[in-house]
């Protein structure tokens, strides 16, 4: 299956496959392969990658181009 939506393709597959102008740029366990250093990289999209409460998979969670990070990140993020 196809998805473009990475919080579904997250939850509902076992493994995915990122690609970047037409090149696999990685591919495994979502966990493997949806970092906020690979979200950025692909997509061009930054965020911060977090569990998911619900599937326990990777959640990304974008940061707006009018939020500003810290170098502090919460607990249980990945970046």
């Amino acid at each position: 299956m196809v998805l473009h939506d990475l919080n579904q393709a997250c939850r509902y597959a076992d493994y995915v496959i990122a690609m970047k102008n037409g090149r696999i740029y990685g591919e495994g366990a979502p966990a493997e392969v949806i970092t906020a250093d690979s979200v950025e990289e692909v997509f061009g999209l930054r965020c911060q990658v977090v569990v998911d409460p619900v599937s326990g998979t990777p959640l990304a969670v974008p940061i707006g181009r009018h939020h500003a990070t810290t170098d502090a990140e919460p607990a249980g993020v990945e970046r």
